[in-house]
């Protein structure tokens, strides 16, 4: 499986234009299909830029929870003027 250069940029958080840099200047390699786009190997895009964090599970949690607190607060608050 090979990457076109948009979805190396989402893999790793980058521009496309910094991978785009980085092939041309030798740093890593990508083959040029016929229609003139790139494909890149995921393992020699990652030996050259990290991949993308993956979204923390408690910032996850801490979002999916954020409604509920706000509407009890605000419950606890109408209760209070009541």
């Amino acid at each position: 499986m090979t990457l076109s250069l948009q979805q190396a940029a989402a893999a790793t958080g980058k521009e496309k234009s910094t991978i785009s840099r980085a092939i041309k200047s030798g740093r890593m390699s990508a083959t040029i299909k016929e229609s003139g786009k790139y494909e890149i190997d995921p393992a020699e895009l990652f030996r050259v830029f990290p991949p993308k964090p993956a979204p923390d599970a408690s910032t996850d949690t801490m979002q999916q929870n954020a409604p509920e607190q706000i509407g009890g607060a605000t419950d606890a608050i109408a209760s209070e003027i009541r």
